[in-house]
């Protein structure tokens, strides 16, 4: 289940999983900005 708002997300948003009973995995809290630079940045070519 995937729970996404629909607003832009700026550099400082934290992104967490949705606690039990709803959630069923627990997912470390993360900057948004943080996060998505580092996959961009191990997917980037050359």
């Amino acid at each position: 289940m995937h729970d996404v708002t629909c607003g832009p997300a700026g550099p400082g948003t934290v992104v967490e999983s949705v606690p039990a009973p709803v959630g069923r995995v627990v997912y470390e809290a993360v900057d948004s900005h943080v996060y998505l630079r580092e996959k961009l940045d191990s997917i980037t070519v050359g």
